[in-house]
This record gives C-alpha cells, sequence and structure tokens, in this order.
C-alpha cells in the first residue's frame, strides 16, 4: 500500500472500498486495471491531483475583495465550509410546517415582515456571504437552494431509495459552475459548460429562468426583464422534468409559499411563454414588473428572438442541439451592443449521440476565445490533452452520489473515482457490445476528452484514435519532418516545391473555398535505379465537381504505401476551380507513379484525366465488389472507373478502415534501460494526418467527413490488393527473370525494361496491361 496523504475531503488509501456483486473489495484487491487507471487519473488531471490535495486551503484561508467575500477560483477551488448558512430559509421551511416566516405579511418596507422580504430578494440579486468565512453563493446559487425544490434521490431507513422533492443540498460542484457563470457576466463574456449526467443542470438552469421572472436580475433591473430558453426539439423544453417544466414547478412553489409576485399576465405552455403582472378590473393597462420568459425552437418560433433584448439566454442540451453556432450567432446581437454586453448566453450539456451536432459544441467549447465565451485553464483533461483553454467542466466524479459528500458538499473524489472505474470495468467485461462502455464513458466523463467521445454509431475505434490524436498534440515537433508544399512540372518531371501554405488540420472549417496544401509524410521511395516502383503506391480521391457550392464540402486525396501500410501524403482543400483540383490528384499520381481510385458518383474527374491522356492513372473498378454483390456489374467507359459510393459500399469500407486501423503492427522501443524490446501498436498509430483523426472520432451521418471518404476508396483499392496478393500486400522489389532480363529489351526499350523490373502480377493480361502502361 502506498504511502500517501489527501485532504481530510477524501477517503484514505487504506480505507477505499468498492463493493461489487454484494461483495466489499478493498482497494487493492480491486483489478489492476482499474488500480492502474486510478493512479493514472490521479497523477495526471490537474484538477482531480488540486482537489485531493492535503495542500488545497479551506475558503476561510482565501483572500477576500473589498465586500469581505472569498475571492474563487474555479479552478483551484476552496474546500467549503458552513454551506447550511446559506440555506437559511429552505431549511425555515423545511422544520416550519412548510412555512418561510412566522411574521404577517406588511407592506410597509419598513416593518419586520418588509425588512426580511427585502433582505431575501437583496440575496437573490447580490448574493450571500457568510462573514466568519468569507464563503459566499452567487444570487442565482442562493435563489435555486431555498426558492427551487427539485427532485432528489434520498434513502428511506430500510435502505430504499426513492426519489422525493426537496430543497437542494448545496453541492461543490454547484456552487464552482454558478461562481463560472456569474464571472462570465462579470467579464462581458458568455458561459459555456459540459457535464456529466445527474448534475442538476437543468434545475439550475431552470432556477436562473425563475429568480428573473420573480424578482429580476439585480436590484437595478427588476422590471420588463426578458428571459428565453431555446433547445432543438420541444421535448427538450417542456415534456416532464425539462427545463420549462421545471421553470413553471419554481414559479408556482413560490406563488403558494411566498410573498412574491404572483399574478401572471399570460402563463402559456402552449406557446411557450409566461408574463408576470396584472391589469386592474375593467383596465387593459398591465401593471406590475412584466418580466417574461419564453421557449424558442430552433427553425420553428425563433422569430421571437428577433428584436430581443433578454438578459438571458438559456441553450439547453447544447451537446444535442443541432444549428448550434447559427443559433448562438443569431444571439448574440440580442445581449451585445458594440464592446458593451447586457445579457449572457449560458450553454450547457452532456455529450451527444448519433443524432447531435456535439462536434460544434465541442469546436466552441475547446476555443473560447473566438466565440467570447468565458475561458478557463484547462486542467480538467488529462495533462498535454485538448486546448489550453475551455468552457467549464463538471466531471463524473464531483457529487457522485450522497455517500461521496460530505455535509458542506465537498466531494469525496478519491471514493467517486474508484466507484467509476469499478463501474467502468464492470460494463467493460460484462458487456459484448463495445458501444455501451463509450456511451458510458462520454455520459459520465471524468475529463472534457472522455466527454466528446462518440457514444453511438460509430464502427471506429475513437478510444484508441483520441490517444494518438493526443500524441500528436502533445509533440511540438511532430510535423517537423513532414513537407508542405505542391507539386510542379518541370520538363515533363514532377517535383516537390515547399510553400508558405497552410493545411487544412482542424475540422470543421468554415469556410469551403480555402485551399489547403499538400502535406506529405513520406516522399516517393525509389529502387536501385532511381525509379518509384509500380504498384507500391495507391490513392484514394473524394471529388468535387462544381467551381462554387452551398455547402461545406473539399475534395480530399491520399497516398498509400502498400508496403508499409501507411498513409503517406493527403491534400483536402477547395481551390478555386474543381480542374486545379484535378491536377494536384493526377501529379500526384505521377509524383508517386501510382493508380487513383475515386469516388465514381461524380464525374468531372473523369472528363480532366481523359482531356489529360491519363485514364491509365485512374483505377478500374474493382472485380470483387461484384463477387461480393456490392456492385451489380462493371459499366464501360467513365463507369469502368472508381467506384460509386452507395450505402452498401460505404459501410463496407467503413470495415475495412476499421480493420486497418487496428491492424497490430510490432516495433521495437527502449524500456526504462534503455533495452529494445518488441511493442505491439495498432496501426493508427503511424497515423500524421491531424484532420483525418479527427473525421474518425467525430463521424456522423449528418456532416461532411471528405477524408473519410477519400480513405473508404483507398480501403477498397488496398483490399484488391490484399486479396490479390492473398493478404500479403509488403513486397519487396523484384528483379526480372528470363525474357525480362534480356540484354535486348535494356537496350532497345529502356522505359519497357523499369515495368518488368518491378514485375509483380503473373498473369498475361497483367503482363500487357503494363507493358501498354508503360
Amino acid at each position: 500500500m502506498e504511502n500517501v496523504i489527501w485532504n481530510k475531503c477524501q477517503t484514505p488509501l487504506e480505507e477505499l472500498t468498492v463493493v461489487v456483486d454484494g461483495k466489499t473489495l478493498k482497494f487493492d484487491e480491486t483489478p489492476t486495471e482499474v488500480q492502474e487507471q486510478f493512479w493514472d487519473y490521479l497523477n495526471n488531471v490537474p484538477f482531480i491531483k488540486y482537489l485531493v490535495s492535503p495542500d488545497r486551503p479551506y475558503v476561510h484561508q482565501l483572500p477576500r475583495d473589498a465586500q469581505g467575500r472569498a475571492i474563487i477560483d474555479v479552478t483551484h477551488p476552496p474546500i467549503l465550509e458552513n454551506s447550511d448558512y446559506f440555506r437559511q430559509a429552505a431549511l425555515t421551511w423545511i422544520n416550519n410546517s412548510h412555512k418561510y416566516t412566522n411574521l404577517k405579511p406588511n407592506r410597509n418596507p419598513n416593518s419586520e415582515f418588509g425588512r426580511y422580504f427585502n433582505e431575501e430578494k437583496n440575496r437573490g440579486w447580490n448574493g450571500y456571504c457568510d462573514p466568519n468565512t468569507g464563503m459566499w453563493v452567487t444570487g442565482d446559487y442562493y435563489w435555486m437552494l431555498n426558492y427551487c425544490p427539485m427532485h432528489l434521490v434520498k434513502k428511506r431507513d430500510d435502505g430504499m431509495e426513492i426519489r422525493v422533492v426537496e430543497h437542494p443540498r448545496l453541492w461543490d460542484g454547484q456552487f464552482f459552475n454558478s461562481h463560472y457563470v456569474f464571472q462570465a457576466r462579470i467579464m462581458k463574456k458568455h458561459a459555456f459548460m459540459l457535464a456529466s449526467r445527474g448534475k442538476g443542470k437543468t434545475s439550475f438552469g431552470g432556477g436562473m429562468l425563475s429568480k428573473r421572472f420573480e424578482i429580476g436580475e439585480f436590484a437595478d433591473n427588476t422590471d420588463d426583464v426578458q428571459s428565453f430558453v431555446t433547445a432543438s426539439d420541444r421535448g427538450k423544453l417542456d415534456d416532464p422534468n425539462q427545463i420549462l417544466s421545471v421553470f413553471v414547478d419554481n414559479i408556482d412553489f413560490c406563488a403558494k409559499n411566498t410573498q412574491f409576485a404572483a399574478a401572471r399576465l399570460k402563463s402559456s405552455k402552449q406557446d411557450l411563454e409566461w408574463k408576470s403582472g396584472y391589469k386592474l378590473s375593467g383596465s387593459d393597462v398591465e401593471w406590475g414588473s412584466k418580466n417574461t420568459v419564453a421557449g424558442v425552437l430552433t427553425g420553428v418560433n425563433q422569430d421571437k428572438l428577433n428584436g430581443s433584448r433578454g438578459v438571458l439566454y438559456l441553450i439547453e442540451e447544447a451537446g444535442i442541439f443541432k444549428d448550434l453556432s447559427a443559433m448562438y450567432n443569431l444571439i448574440r446581437p440580442s445581449v451585445e451592443q458594440g464592446s458593451s454586453v447586457f445579457g449572457e448566453i449560458y450553454a450547457y450539456g452532456t455529450a451527444g449521440d448519433d443524432q447531435s451536432d456535439f462536434t460544434t459544441f465541442a469546436e466552441m467549447y475547446y476555443n473560447p476565445n473566438g466565440y467570447k465565451i468565458y475561458k478557463l485553464e484547462n486542467v480538467f483533461d488529462k495533462e498535454g490533452q485538448g486546448g489550453k483553454y475551455i468552457g467549464n467542466f463538471y466531471p463524473v466524479y464531483l457529487n457522485y452520489d450522497d455517500t461521496c459528500m460530505d455535509k458542506d458538499g465537498n466531494s469525496d473524489v478519491t471514493k467517486a473515482l474508484l466507484m467509476i472505474l469499478m463501474d467502468r470495468y464492470t460494463v467493460k467485461y460484462g458487456s459484448t457490445d463495445p458501444n455501451t462502455l463509450l456511451k458510458r464513458i462520454s455520459q459520465y466523463p471524468i475529463t472534457p476528452q472522455e466527454a466528446i467521445i462518440r457514444s453511438q454509431g460509430s464502427i471506429f475505434p475513437v478510444t484508441e484514435l483520441n490517444e494518438r490524436l493526443n500524441e500528436l498534440d502533445n509533440n511540438p515537433n511532430e510535423f517537423d519532418s513532414t513537407y508542405i508544399g505542391e507539386l510542379t512540372l518541370n520538363n515533363g518531371k514532377v517535383e516537390f516545391t515547399n510553400t508558405t501554405d497552410l493545411p487544412l488540420r482542424e475540422w470543421k472549417i468554415k469556410d469551403n473555398k480555402v485551399k489547403g496544401a499538400l502535406e506529405i509524410f513520406e516522399m516517393p521511395q525509389t529502387n536501385s535505379e532511381g525509379k518509384v516502383p509500380i504498384g507500391r503506391y495507391g490513392i484514394g480521391i473524394d471529388p468535387y465537381d462544381d467551381d462554387t457550392s452551398e455547402t461545406m464540402s473539399l475534395g480530399s486525396v491520399h497516398v498509400l504505401d502498400f508496403w508499409t501500410d501507411r498513409l503517406v501524403a493527403e491534400y483536402t482543400g477547395r481551390p478555386m476551380f474543381a480542374d486545379d483540383f484535378y491536377e494536384i490528384c493526377r501529379k500526384l499520381c505521377l509524383f508517386y507513379n501510382a493508380r487513383a481510385l475515386y469516388e465514381q458518383n461524380l464525374k468531372g474527374i473523369f472528363g480532366y484525366f481523359s482531356r489529360m491522356n491519363c485514364l491509365h492513372l485512374l483505377e478500374d473498378t474493382p472485380d470483387y465488389l461484384k463477387d461480393k454483390h456490392l456492385i451489380s456489374n462493371i459499366g464501360y467507359g467513365n463507369k469502368m472507373k472508381g467506384v460509386r459510393a452507395t450505402v452498401p459500399i460505404i459501410k463496407y469500407g467503413f470495415r475495412l478502415i476499421r480493420d486497418w486501423l487496428l491492424k497490430p503492427v510490432t516495433i521495437i522501443e527502449q524500456d526504462a534501460e534503455g533495452n529494445d524490446v518488441e511493442v505491439t501498436v495498432p496501426n493508427l498509430h503511424f497515423i500524421k494526418n491531424r484532420a483525418l483523426l479527427k473525421e474518425l472520432i467525430l463521424w456522423n451521418q449528418y456532416d461532411n467527413f471528405d477524408r473519410i471518404m477519400a480513405l473508404v476508396q483507398l480501403m477498397l483499392y488496398r483490399e484488391e490488393k490484399m486479396i490479390l496478393f492473398q493478404g500479403n500486400i509488403q513486397r519487396q522489389e523484384q528483379k526480372p527473370t528470363g525474357m525480362g532480363a534480356s540484354d535486348y529489351w535494356r537496350k532497345n526499350y529502356k522505359r519497357r525494361k523499369e515495368s518488368f523490373k518491378v514485375a509483380t502480377f503473373n498473369s498475361v493480361n497483367s503482363f500487357s496491361e503494363m507493358l501498354t502502361h508503360a
């Protein structure tokens, strides 16, 4: 047992246990895999390392601002103290026969009741501070804790667990997030939060809406306050337990149990709109605060946003929000004017699934500067993973369950972490579907990187792909050996020229007119006579036909070394004219002495190669696809080249991609003592195409994935070679024998001689074909 010391909120190592199938296991009795993962997260995730540190301060030890409030850094948060101090109203209601006060209502603001009532509103506007510790809660969190009962899990005396509606306890994760949202508002930024399931995101959002509806945002902004919440479908707004249902429950609770305004000028679930206030009998004049809350469905009634000037715009379930970027940009003019920011956009959600646009959320979340999002130092991912700055993160190990929190809401991270990893272990080895574990991880993430793993609909090994992507991102010298430039013709020979063009290493792009640049990871290898062997390299192309397009579709081409089974070059981009892209593909064929298989759906590339007298550089439709009943027949003319990308073909190509990615490769590495050892790694370990890795990780059936579609063609081509050579696709250059070795050919047919030197086909037809194309 290792000698480690953690702070008082954590279960000591020697006391850590986890229950598995009714049996209690000590830490050192858990599977080795679980123990290794436990120490990996504990040592390599800065936020976890800080939370368990014995040097983590108590809140009373923090420096304070001019108002005596502790200065809260949500990336280095303190240990919370005396949390029930901030729930005094709720505790009174619980213990006082469901009454907040026994004082008699009195409209005089100087009466005892008036002072009490005004103090509660003041705490909702400005927050509330414990002068003894300096700990304070924001106005939004104070309101939620005291005036927003929510569904909670409660254990009865007989051990059975039930869901009840009660005032929430203070949780440290919600405390941290409420300060993040408040700091974003003060800093004239917007807030993005990625979270695990079960962290009260909707309850907090519903509380924010109800506070603004009842008392306004601040003391000097109490009337005509507009708040909006938007989602991609109606069910995410008004179904039971969804945000507008929570909001209505909150304002109904206040109407029944408090002296806050109860009258409403409008209360329509059908129209998704509520307005506080009243009318006097016989008059159409509206009185009261006239604060409003409205639900907005993207593409349905988003015209409500036109001309709005709200103080709060919530984007509910942003992880599965379609057209998230478009909605976000539509809202920004409603809360910004020049450098002024008079309202806040708050987007939050959990990892998406195959029907989500989570890729957009991830792009905005990991690039906060570009979207005016309040950024935090990325202490939530493992060191070196992800970006340097991100939005806020609410991990699964915070407030995991009641057994993993103390009375003040501080999370027992060590205990929670062990329980989470043991749960993952059980899912991993108790299920035959790998997506089950991926879904579990992405819905209950320990790090943001885990949350962006696509949990459904992906055939690709996203976990391993993420690891490879992080290897590239963590090595600043990874691309030092990569050539970036263009291919040019010089006296009939294709040569490479370095340029300052920028390759596209991100996905998605914001402009479909971006040129990109050719990346060469390995130059063509030549034989003893300085020639690139025929058949060593193959090319896959996903073309486009139109010079202009309204979509984000790009042209993409990959080059594969069949002998090493590694990608050696890529170009992805959209030059001004489609012919320019075709020419890049043609020059790559000549440069690598290779043929190309392309997506036959579009005919422009066939016409271009025909005009350039280079049809021999386009590979014929593979015969084996007919044998596998993936195509009905092989056509003539432009239909005998390439492969049409039908659904069965694409699915088959995806399986080939997966097999190629996971193909085991043995390499030699040095161990800690400097000894050479054999290590087996997946073939994807050698991929240097960064954007391709991101496409494979984030693939879904709705977006453009041009690199993947080019890779489909390349894998179909590779499979043809695998079938032809019975799986032994890696071949050395062969010396000609028989007639091919005659001096006659060397002296009189020098060009044809090269074909014999690299001949790898045994059939008469292949022999004749090589003579034709030499």
